[in-house]
């Protein structure tokens, strides 16, 4: 006769094992050395060939970007702007189009890992410590959603991560991604398309650099600000209807 406990424990390995997979994929990938060529440094060394590449392959070669963005995004690589300016670099403003279907994308797979891995059990189990932010979620996923992808300093993960935790739809979530992650795309896309004027300059070509250059800085705060406007406004309706009158 089977042991209940069992059946309990194998429906929360194959429950997990989505997200277990994504885990692996990543810590493998930093384990071979992978981030070595998907990073600045390895677009400065190796940008002769990568530029002979796409003027040979076009068409190969941005597919074979594309499946790369979407991978590592699906297992959580933690730095998409990295990929980002890479794209902008080889292929301009078709880098960022690139871009941002492959992050939506692979954001959408991760998504669907989580959501699998958490079940309905561990969301009942934290809802009494995370009710605020649930709240958000439940109130209208899809703005809660727009407004943390648009806030450019919240991880990119944290949020795909956060949608699944709380149950979000996943067309909800992949249409809040696509918008809300297109104003910064596009801003480090600019950025990475003009990095072989900065190289053949001898400048310093880092994340760092990039987003404290004014033009980058600049929107991006703007980005913030417009993320967090209806929080404020949320927040301050609800003094003014506790304020005794």
């Amino acid at each position: 006769m089977p042991n209940p406990g069992d059946n309990t424990w194998a429906a929360r390995a194959r429950r997990a094992a989505p997200l277990a997979a994504a885990a692996l994929a990543l810590g493998a990938f930093f384990l071979l050395g992978g981030a070595d060529y998907v990073s600045l440094d390895g677009l400065r060394e190796h940008r002769a060939d990568l530029t002979h590449l796409v003027a040979t392959h076009p068409a190969l070669t941005a597919a074979g970007f594309f499946v790369v963005y979407v991978t590592l995004v699906a297992v959580a690589f933690p730095s998409s702007i990295v990929l980002t300016l890479v794209g902008g670099y080889l292929f301009g403003l078709a880098g960022g189009v690139l871009s941002l279907l492959a992050a939506t994308l692979g954001a959408i797979l991760l998504f669907f890992a989580a959501q699998t891995a958490f079940g309905e059990g561990l969301r009942l189990r934290f809802r009494g410590v995370l009710a605020r932010l649930e709240e958000g979620f439940r109130g209208n996923a899809f703005l809660y959603l727009l407004s943390l992808r648009l806030f450019p300093f919240v991880p990119f993960v944290a949020v795909t991560l956060a949608g699944a935790f709380f149950g979000a739809k996943w067309r909800t979530f992949g249409l809040a991604t696509l918008i809300g992650t297109a104003p910064a795309t596009f801003i480090y896309t600019g950025v990475g398309a003009g990095a072989g004027a900065i190289l053949d300059q001898g400048g310093e070509l880092s994340v760092r650099s990039a987003l404290l250059q004014p033009m980058v800085l600049g929107p991006l705060l703007g980005m913030a600000a417009l993320a967090a406007a209806p929080a404020l406004w949320r927040t301050w309706r609800r003094r003014l209807e506790e304020t005794p009158q």
